[in-house]
């Protein structure tokens, strides 16, 4: 019964990832990078010293905090998906 639940959290929480890679590309008009999520693009613009990934990643973090108290979540979500952010032959 263990193994059931954790198998149907760990295809809630894919879905969610998807939902949420999906839902920011649709709000950037395709102008995400592939898979990325609006918390590392948060953090990202924010390190990049961006006024919209300040507030952004602010507001993501506290929401996070707030239900998860999950401290830094813009932070690790950047970190799970920096090899998005790596300069290519394209962007040089």
């Amino acid at each position: 019964m263990k193994a059931f639940i954790v198998e149907v959290w760990r295809r809630f929480f894919n879905l969610v990832k998807a939902s949420d890679s999906f839902l920011f590309c649709m709000f950037t008009l395709g102008g995400s990078r592939d898979g990325e999520y609006a918390s590392s693009s948060a953090w990202n613009q924010r390190c990049k010293g961006r006024w919209h990934g300040f507030m952004s990643a602010a507001a993501i973090d506290c929401i996070f905090y707030l239900l998860f108290r999950e401290r830094s979540h813009c932070e690790q979500s950047w970190h799970g998906q920096k090899h998005l952010y790596k300069p290519t032959e394209s962007t040089q």
